[in-house]
């Protein structure tokens, strides 16, 4: 494609250093995953991002073809004995962390992109879908991409992201700075809608092919090109700078609901217990559901209904933070700027969500279309001041479950996996005019199969992880069980944990027992 662009022939980590930008944080890795034919999708391991150099060459082989590393930065699984981030000096000792996968688990955001398909356009390729991009970075109607991705068959324009504080570091993965990466990928792929830019691919947590490994479908080496600025730099991006550019308008909003929405609902702290750290999660919970939906929000049979919850929520944080307060009770940011906020501020914001209501068109006793745009201004200040006057009497207080939150506001599947609990359980979902329970429908005899089926798997090879990390990898595929249960598990299966006090003995009777049967009565 010209000057400047790197095309490796054999996998190689230049860029994937470029991307995970994460400094000393011990905690921050990134996914390898391949592809296959027969297989399909498999992920391969997740690695310390700082410790790139050291795990690469072990497992070279595997990226030959169709390989995949992860865009943005995974937490790194826990070693299950010292309950610390593995050891990444030498990996030729022991087996590199498991894949972990998923918007919910990453840690940092290296980079927005677009996919482009380009195999699904005619006329277009690499060259030519490269050449336009650059000519639309020229012309202003998109930023100037800091990386180009030469993936095969299509074309990745990609932006690097840089810390506010931290130019050097990326951008931390919390509820406010992903909703902010999700609309401006949506913004970037709706000015590339001619260049085949995949609608699909707006979330934090896609995959981009190793550098130097094979494309079989396209049977061309994937390549890629970094730009640099004038000082000889590369070229990065805050979120804010992005959102300017591309004419997103950030709404103005109070501190508290500012931190209300960088916290993290699943988060278990001792300022999260009680009624008033219920509130504080369902109030983030809300808030990070604006974010994850595009607009309308709020449907027919939602609207009025989110407009009291909102209210209650933020009444009653703002009444339980400044009772704690006042005991010296310690609190969490979010809960402190809700202590200050006024009747004002709470009345703006829920002014702002009339923006977020789907309208609803019916008709008139004389036949005539009348639009329905949800409640108004006067019905708003109307329902803010009977929540102040219930709240005023002490009769205020919330108990909706995550159930009938799922049904209130038609929560979806991939909804209910970002919204999450803190005690690890999935959250319910609605789908086909019913609240789904994850595994409720299966009996205690089912569950149990299951459970002993993919513990089968995780021992195999002879390997047997402690109880903590064995109960972690099952509640990945939505099995969550205690220790005691998964000891059971073992027990029916057979298999000896040799970490266990009771394991141990056993192994020694086994060992000092005699040969046949007929010695003991000799």
């Amino acid at each position: 494609m010209g000057e400047g662009w790197q095309r490796p022939q054999r996998p190689h980590q230049s860029l994937i250093h470029e991307l995970h930008r994460t400094g000393h944080d011990p905690e921050a890795g990134v996914t390898f995953a391949v592809k296959g034919e027969r297989d399909g999708w498999k992920g391969l391991c997740t690695i310390p991002s700082q410790s790139l150099d050291n795990w690469f060459p072990a497992f070279i082989e595997q990226l030959e073809a169709d390989s995949y590393f992860s865009a943005n930065a995974p937490y790194i699984p826990r070693d299950p004995r010292t309950g610390k981030t593995r050891p990444s000096r030498n990996p030729a000792r022991f087996n590199a962390p498991r894949a972990v996968q998923g918007e919910d688990k990453l840690r940092y955001l290296n980079c927005c992109y677009v996919d482009l398909d380009i195999y699904n356009k005619a006329g277009l390729s690499p060259e030519v879908a490269f050449v336009r991009v650059l000519q639309l970075a020229a012309d202003g109607a998109i930023p100037e991409p800091s990386i180009y991705l030469d993936s095969g068959r299509g074309l990745w324009p990609i932006w690097e992201l840089r810390d506010n504080r931290e130019p050097s570091q990326s951008v931390r993965a919390v509820p406010s700075t992903v909703a902010k990466f999700r609309s401006i990928n949506r913004a970037l792929q709706e000015r590339l809608l001619d260049l085949g830019a995949d609608r699909q691919a707006i979330d934090a947590a896609r995959f981009l092919r190793v550098p130097g490994s094979l494309n079989l479908k396209g049977k061309r080496k994937v390549g890629f090109l970094v730009k640099y600025d004038l000082e000889g730099k590369p070229i990065r991006y805050t979120l804010d700078e992005l959102e300017r550019f591309l004419g997103i308008k950030a709404p103005n909003i109070h501190p508290a609901l500012r931190a209300l929405g960088d916290s993290d609902p699943n988060q278990q702290r001792p300022q999260n217990r009680g009624h008033l750290g219920r509130c504080t999660k369902d109030l983030s919970r809300m808030e990070l559901l604006r974010h994850l939906r595009a607009r309308p929000v709020f449907q027919k049979g939602q609207r009025r209904k989110a407009v009291w919850a909102m209210a209650s929520l933020l009444v009653l944080v703002r009444r339980g933070a400044l009772r704690a307060l006042k005991d010296g009770v310690e609190l969490a940011p979010e809960q402190k700027n809700a202590a200050g906020m006024d009747d004002r501020a709470i009345l703006d914001h829920l002014l702002s969500m009339r923006e977020e209501f789907a309208s609803v068109v019916s008709k008139d006793s004389e036949g005539k279309a009348v639009e329905d745009k949800g409640p108004n201004r006067k019905q708003i200040e109307a329902t803010l001041k009977a929540v102040l006057a219930k709240c005023k009497r002490g009769k205020l207080s919330w108990k909706m479950t995550h159930s009938e939150f799922a049904r209130e506001f038609r929560i979806t599947r991939d909804e209910a996996a970002q919204l999450g609990t803190s005690n690890g359980k999935p959250f319910p979902y609605f789908e086909e005019e019913a609240v789904v329970e994850p595994r409720a429908e299966l009996s205690r005899d089912e569950l149990a199969a299951m459970r002993r089926e993919y513990l089968s798997k995780f021992v195999q090879g002879g390997t047997v992880e402690s109880l903590r990390e064995l109960r972690s990898r099952l509640a990945e595929v939505g099995l969550h069980a205690s220790p005691v249960t998964v000891r059971s598990d073992l027990d029916a299966l057979g298999v000896i944990n040799p970490r266990t006090r009771g394991s141990r003995q056993k192994q020694k009777l086994q060992s000092e027992a005699p040969l046949f049967a007929s010695e003991t009565s000799l």
